[in-house]
């Protein structure tokens, strides 16, 4: 909700008007949504205030396993906030996750980062980590940094740097979620990732 995104599939969204800067929201996701078992309903329930160079918002994501896989039930909460002045925009936000599954893995997690766009240029930077709550040793951590130019309104030109450090046991149970297994081997879990090209919208 608010300005955080969440891939939904046949989504239904009802907004308040806002009143000083403030509104209401919930957007649901009828048949899928994060893990995709078995007809699984997402519901994203949120509050935001947007006034001048501030935008704040919370809310509550809660992924229903469905018929199919009841136990996999998740409830995430995250509050973040973005402070824009010219062309810079630093934002952060903070996320925890309980997970009803199994052993009850769930954790927490926060990311930062800034955007700066000089006419058609636009330099971005970002750091993430995230904490397993019930896995010692599986921390995982990146840095990023990315550039864009615009050639027109539809097509731009783009490329990133990006370099994640994960430890030991960040590829177990859940952890492996976050780590592209094909990308990595078993005596070392970091990762340095280039990445360039063209992007069209219409």
């Amino acid at each position: 909700g608010g300005f955080f995104r969440v891939r939904m599939r046949d989504p239904m969204r009802a907004e308040s008007p806002s009143v000083g800067g403030f509104r209401l929201g919930v957007q649901s996701g009828f048949g899928e949504v994060v893990q995709g078992f078995g007809g699984n309903q997402v519901q994203d329930t949120y509050a935001r205030y947007s006034q001048g160079p501030f935008d704040i918002s919370a809310g509550l994501v809660e992924d229903r396993g469905g018929l199919m896989t009841p136990q996999l039930n998740q409830r995430g909460w995250v509050v973040g906030a973005a402070y824009s002045v010219g062309g810079l925009r630093v934002h952060g936000a903070y996320q925890t996750l309980e997970d009803r599954a199994g052993a009850n893995i769930g954790g927490s997690g926060c990311w930062v980062g800034a955007d700066y766009r000089l006419g058609s240029n636009l330099v971005r930077v970002q750091y993430v980590v995230n904490q397993p709550r019930s896995l010692d040793n599986a921390r995982s951590e990146g840095v990023g940094v990315a550039y864009e130019y615009s050639l027109s309104r539809s097509t731009t030109l783009y490329s990133g740097l990006s370099y994640f450090r994960y430890q030991d046991n960040a590829g177990l149970a859940r952890g492996a979620l976050s780590m592209p297994g094909a990308l990595t081997h078993g005596s070392d879990n970091d990762m340095t990732q280039w990445r360039g090209g063209m992007r069209f919208s219409f």
